[in-house]
């Protein structure tokens, strides 16, 4: 991979991603809507250049994606619009990828898993979403699949609730503000129900990881800790 582009470069997620392609020599476009917040970002960081467009618009994208190896998609949607939006973002970022040739690289969460019973979750495990937002990730994750399968190169990976620098928009981050703040702090869930999170550098290492990996390719699952992050726990592809 000499060249890939982060979609929705601004946000927690798509931030560290960026910066994990810096920090292997990889050049980077960072695409998001706000120009000001990717200048803040990445203004003088070598290798990166900024993007400001609209997603949904395919020229933007064309243009954002000419010459890339690997898409990363983190573009980050108010749950409002998921039903409508998701499918139709999704669809026109394979729509540029199999015009340009480029990997498809998804950010997804776990909710098409559906109730956890607190067993570990692998990609074994059949998907039984029980809510409205876990069926429209199940449908991304189908028609990215029939995408891979009709010859557009592509992967999903899996993460839990992120934490982590610019990781504004997270639960995590609202109880850890009021706390670094000495102030009463809110935990969405059961405090007595395991619940595991991931640190935005540590999923962006993973998932740049994963787009270097030929056999990572077309795939959807949980790595074992050891292989790519020793030490940490982590939702794979």
């Amino acid at each position: 991979m000499k060249k890939a582009v982060v979609l929705g470069a601004s946000g927690g997620m798509g931030c560290a991603i960026v910066n994990e392609l810096v920090s292997r020599g990889i050049e980077t476009v960072a695409f998001a809507r706000t120009k000001d917040k990717l200048n803040r970002l990445f203004s003088g960081v070598e290798l990166v250049s900024v993007y400001s467009g609209d997603v949904y618009q395919a020229d933007d994208l064309r243009k954002a994606c000419a010459g890339a190896d690997v898409i990363f998609h983190s573009v980050g949607i108010p749950y409002p619009d998921w039903e409508e939006r998701h499918p139709i973002l999704m669809d026109l970022i394979l729509k540029v990828a199999r015009e340009t040739g480029a990997k498809v690289a998804l950010v997804d969460n776990i909710y098409a898993y559906g109730r956890s019973k607190g067993q570990k979750v692998s990609e074994d495990m059949k998907k039984q979403p029980h809510t409205k937002k876990g069926k429209i990730r199940m449908q991304l994750e189908e028609t990215v699949k029939s995408a891979h399968g009709q010859g557009t190169p592509t992967f999903i990976a899996h993460f839990p609730d992120f934490y982590g620098p610019n990781a504004e928009n997270t639960l995590l981050h609202h109880t850890f503000q009021a706390v670094v703040q000495n102030k009463s702090a809110m935990f969405i869930g059961k405090q007595s129900i395991p619940r595991e999170y991931i640190f935005t550098p540590d999923g962006a290492r993973a998932i740049v990881e994963l787009a270097l990996r030929e056999e990572a390719t077309g795939s959807a699952g949980i790595y074992p800790e050891r292989e790519l992050l020793p030490g940490k726990r982590l939702y794979r592809l």
